[in-house]
């Protein structure tokens, strides 16, 4: 093993594809601060890194790779980014500075692991990346749905990990299920 571990919140955890893990997902990663706050390509509302007081517990998987780039690199093909500043990395010799990254290293630290990826995607509609909307917003954003999309929203919802428990989740969840149109 390489002692360099992917942290996971979302799909990744239900639906990891192709990138290489080893094991399972153990449930004792990092306390990061997680909300429904990004439109996805196919419009659902998934799990992000945002500012706010309330952490949930992550999850994280040991990697079977060779190097932190490997890590990286794999990470970003599964979640589909062409730039790897969306993945967040520890040890990081970028210039950027990723949210929490000072935490992460911390626990990676305690852990004894050697490096750490995790997706660092902005929140935000597709519109307004790097604004997280409100749940007013994101109620009325659901409501319009059609029911194909509501149907893969709700999924998504009811997928996370149940130690995933934000302060918009049930919500969202109930707003999925109240917006149903009935076929014309």
């Amino acid at each position: 093993m390489s002692g360099i571990v992917c942290l996971g919140w979302g799909s990744l955890v239900w639906d990891a594809r192709d990138l290489p893990i080893e094991g399972g997902w153990n449930s004792d990663g990092p306390g990061l601060p997680l909300e429904f706050a990004r439109q996805s390509g196919d419009d659902r509302m998934t799990l992000v890194i945002v500012n706010i007081e309330h952490h949930v517990p992550t999850l994280w998987a040991e990697m079977n790779v060779n190097s932190l780039a490997h890590a990286i690199n794999a990470l970003a093909a599964r979640e589909g980014v062409q730039n790897p500043n969306a993945i967040g990395r520890w040890p990081n010799t970028t210039d950027r500075q990723y949210p929490l990254g000072q935490s992460i290293a911390e626990w990676a630290g305690r852990m004894g692991f050697s490096g750490v990826v995790w997706t660092a995607l902005q929140p935000g509609m597709k519109e307004t990346r790097g604004t997280v909307p409100t749940l007013d917003e994101l109620t009325a954003y659901i409501a319009k749905l059609d029911n194909d999309t509501r149907l893969r929203a709700k999924a998504y919802i009811d997928n996370a990990p149940v130690q995933i428990a934000t302060p918009y989740r049930e919500v969202l969840a109930r707003a999925c299920e109240a917006s149903w149109k009935e076929p014309s």
